[in-house]
């Protein structure tokens, strides 16, 4: 009864992870919160690692990009400063 109600009063987060073991006491149930907690935290930590050295790499990146037109950039289309028209419709044949 104790371990449900305590359950019940935790994050989704730790509640979902924690619900499929059954809990003889409710101290059993706090030290696995804990870890739990703790994992969650370090999931954390390490995603944002990622992340910022993912964005380091995009910015450095100046390699072909799919989707991207670079005019008037070396590597980029359009070296001689020539105005880029926009093509509209079916011009041509």
């Amino acid at each position: 009864m104790m371990v449900q109600r305590f359950l019940r009063g935790l994050r989704p987060k730790l509640w979902g992870r924690l619900q499929a073991v059954t809990y003889t006491n409710v101290s059993e149930l706090t030290e696995m919160a804990v870890n739990v907690e703790e994992w969650i935290e370090l999931e954390k930590g390490e995603k944002l690692r990622e992340n910022e050295k993912s964005e380091g790499k995009k910015e450095n990146n100046r390699e072909f990009q799919p989707g991207v037109l670079r005019i008037n950039q070396p590597g980029g289309r359009n070296q001689n400063n020539d105005p880029v028209k926009p093509k509209v419709g079916n011009q041509g044949g």
